[in-house]
């Protein structure tokens, strides 16, 4: 038996056997730039994301205490709840974390779970998302995850991908994303480099040599 994955949810970080892996998010993020969002939007952002994630969580596992919930977290609960039944939705894992041993990386997946489906009941990896505005790396993310998914689990895989987008209004979308093989080759791309970058502590060195730079007269 390997190690086991340990999650430390105030860092957000992933670990086995004591040493940090990088997680999918992070992974794809790491060359996205985040100039002119404010501090403060990126925490609010955050923080609402997490908020909506943890209801419809709480709420699948039978523990959300309806006489606490925050009046805004309704119209999203709603949206997932008319989903799970629209489609007779079969919860099978909640927010499942996962690591991989053969590329050394970790991601949490909000849901696997069967699902009506053109007359079929495919296993699904499902990312619940509460904005509008898709982004293509969401299919590097997704991509990445049923991937994890069916390498920890072979005997039960996943054949889809989904994001069920749950909206103010009450309402939900569905966008299922297409295997595109070139997704898991840009993915694969950026982990190689984080993981050189991780190996050889280029964070450090960088701030190292700005400090070297600004104390050079």
């Amino acid at each position: 038996m390997g190690e086991s994955l340990v999650f430390n949810s105030e860092l957000h970080e992933y670990s086995v056997g004591g040493v940090v892996c990088p997680n999918v998010t992070s992974v794809i993020l790491s060359r996205e730039s985040f100039t002119g969002v404010s501090h403060e939007v990126m925490e609010r952002a955050g923080h609402n994301g997490t908020t909506r994630h943890l209801a419809t969580a709480l709420s699948d596992m039978g523990l959300l205490d309806t006489r606490k919930l925050d009046d805004r977290l309704i119209p999203y609960l709603k949206g997932w709840h008319d989903f799970c039944v629209d489609y007779s939705v079969k919860m099978e894992q909640i927010e499942l974390k996962l690591f991989s041993p053969i590329y050394g990386d970790a991601g949490t997946i909000d849901r696997i779970a069967t699902m009506d489906y053109k007359k079929r009941r495919p296993r699904v990896v499902i990312d619940i998302k509460t904005g509008t505005v898709y982004l293509k790396t969401m299919a590097l993310q997704l991509t990445r995850y049923l991937a994890m998914y069916n390498e920890n689990y072979p005997e039960a895989k996943a054949t889809k991908r989904l994001i069920v987008w749950l909206l103010k209004n009450g309402k939900y979308k569905l966008q299922w994303i297409p295997y595109v093989e070139d997704n898991e080759r840009q993915y694969n791309a950026l982990l190689t480099n984080t993981h050189w970058r991780n190996a050889n502590n280029l964070e450090n060195e960088w701030a190292e040599y700005i400090k070297q730079i600004d104390t050079a007269f």
